[in-house]
């Protein structure tokens, strides 16, 4: 069983460090994308007049915008969604090796969230002694709320059924905020996150090791 969760946790690092490896390098590329943007609209409008930059700019402000904005905001979104779903899934296999029923953490449904309630089973299903205020677990309760409207309501912030929570998840969290009732994220977040994640399952897995070595003593 031991190699088993080995095995468990070794997935789950490769596949946050293959994201982290990603989200640097492509927003290496956005920024260099940027940059050459600027240079060369700077080296188009240095010697136009005001009225000529003003039409040039009506003319090229979205993609701007485009390269500045939106391409981060998909990026962004995406490594939440796909880094949300690596720990989901880690911790419904941890759950499955200890449950003949894969539907068994859900009596603990009243925390509305599958990973919650999966955490839940792990500590008192299976003994595994966890803290409930460390702060890695405080930071993915929040995450949970900030990954749900990006995959329900797209990033909009007036969609979500709970836009007071929301606003003041964004207002306590850093390099998150929100523009034209959008949540926009900042690089930084992107890399907290990832960090938050990988130390969570370190913490979780030290965890589980450390009840099967105190079985081994006690079964000696």
């Amino acid at each position: 069983m031991r190699q088993i969760f080995n095995f468990i946790q070794s997935l789950a690092e490769s596949r946050l460090e293959l994201l982290q490896q990603y989200s640097e390098e492509v927003e290496d590329l956005m920024d260099d994308k940027l940059k050459d943007f600027i240079e060369y609209t700077d080296n188009l409008t240095k010697d136009l007049p005001p009225d000529n930059l003003e039409e040039f700019w009506d003319f090229h402000l979205d993609d701007y915008h485009q390269i500045k904005t939106d391409y981060p905001s998909v990026l962004r979104y995406s490594i939440i969604v796909s880094a949300y779903s690596t720990l989901e899934q880690t911790l419904m296999r941890i759950h499955n090796q200890h449950s003949t029923n894969r539907e068994g953490y859900k009596k603990y449904n009243k925390y509305r969230s599958d990973i919650l309630a999966i955490i839940e089973y792990i500590k008192i299903d299976m003994g595994i002694k966890i803290p409930n205020d460390f702060m890695e677990l405080t930071y993915i309760n929040k995450l949970t709320k900030i990954r749900n409207n990006i995959v329900h309501c797209n990033g909009r912030i007036y969609d979500d059924k709970n836009k007071d929570r929301l606003y003041k998840i964004i207002k306590e969290t850093p390099f998150i905020g929100d523009h034209s009732d959008e949540i926009m994220l900042e690089k930084d977040f992107i890399e907290i996150m990832l960090t938050n994640i990988i130390n969570f399952l370190k913490i979780l897995f030290n965890a589980i090791e450390l009840k099967y070595r105190q079985s081994e003593k006690t079964s000696n």
